[in-house]
């Protein structure tokens, strides 16, 4: 959506343009938790309980996880409920957990991610603009100003996800 709003000199910058504008999504999604664009994403999370720290999520394709004894194990979607309107997602057992195995990680949760076209929040849409501008601007600095950084923050300030 961005690209169309900017001018540019010919076609000549397609290319960087569009990296500008990858780079400035992915800051904005790193910030706030949002996943701006549909797409498919794996989560690891360390146990079953943890909150999906993605939002919103739209489906929850595939619950996989490492057993005690290290071999990988899949959840079938009839053991598990997600209520996907609430923000953090979690996911909730039907009756009980599997066992999972000792370490970090052990959780892996494929899902649908993203905003419909049309609906990207504002606000984050703003500060997608407000990076695509500084880093065409300020394309030979290799950084952002600070007053595109606070500006940036300002604007996603209440579109964070909550890390519960």
């Amino acid at each position: 959506e961005a690209k169309a709003h900017l001018r540019v000199n010919g076609s000549a910058e397609d290319g960087q343009i569009s990296d500008y504008i990858a780079a400035a999504v992915e800051q904005v999604e790193r910030a706030t938790g949002l996943a701006l664009t549909p797409r498919a994403l794996d989560v690891t999370l360390d146990s079953f309980g943890d909150r999906i720290p993605v939002w919103p999520v739209t489906a929850i394709t595939s619950v996989a996880y490492l057993d005690n004894a290290g071999a990988a194990q899949i959840v079938a979607p009839t053991d598990y409920r997600a209520a996907l309107t609430s923000r953090p997602v979690c996911l909730a057992p039907r009756s009980y957990w599997p066992v999972l195995g000792t370490g970090r990680g052990l959780v892996t949760v494929t899902i649908a991610a993203g905003y419909a076209e049309g609906q990207v929040p504002p606000l984050a849409k703003q500060a997608v603009y407000v990076l695509l501008s500084e880093f065409y601007t300020n394309r030979g600095a290799g950084s952002i100003s600070d007053d595109a950084q606070r500006a940036m923050k300002w604007l996603v300030r209440d579109l964070r996800t909550r890390r519960l």
